[in-house]
């Protein structure tokens, strides 16, 4: 990241490096909290997931990803149904950085009876930038018509770790 308000005439540029963690907790967190497992304002994300999903941590968040496309509070995954219900998507928030080292990976997995969840093996595909942070676009990955039980899968989450 380049940090401008240092330039000051001088010819010198001035650049700020780290991970995309600890840039991002630098902005939002007080130095004694940036623990990625912490959680200052006491809602049901830890840090890295409000990393990972782009809400506040010092705000405790309850709104879902809006269907624009944009995010207002906690973009939670969302389910959003095809033409008739015959197809549906499952919908979230992933930061442009994903992969890379000290960011995160998101593996969306689905399930047909809440207890044994599989990893998709679909790719996400981009559906829009967040119009509240550029550091974040809107992606979906389609419900698999049947998991390895033989199954539907009915209910999705999403596994978020940290890169090292």
């Amino acid at each position: 990241n380049i940090d401008d308000t240092r330039f000051a005439g001088t010819g010198v540029l001035n650049v700020t490096t780290g991970t995309p963690y600890a840039n991002w907790a630098a902005a939002f967190l007080p130095a004694d909290v940036t623990d990625p497992n912490g959680n200052p304002d006491g809602d049901t994300l830890v840090n890295l997931l409000e990393f990972a999903f782009g809400t506040d941590p010092t705000v405790s968040d309850a709104v879902s990803l809006n269907p624009d496309g944009s995010v207002n509070g906690l973009p939670l995954p969302v389910a959003s149904g095809g033409v008739g219900g015959v197809t549906f998507d499952y919908v979230f928030v992933r930061r442009e950085d994903y992969g890379d080292p000290g960011s995160v990976t998101y593996t969306p997995q689905f399930s047909s009876d809440l207890v044994t969840f599989y990893d998709s093996a679909a790719i996400p595909t981009k559906i829009t930038d967040s119009t509240d942070d550029p550091a974040y676009d809107i992606v979906r990955v389609p419900y698999p018509p049947i998991l390895p039980n033989g199954r539907k899968a009915r209910f999705a989450r999403m596994k978020v770790d940290p890169v090292e």
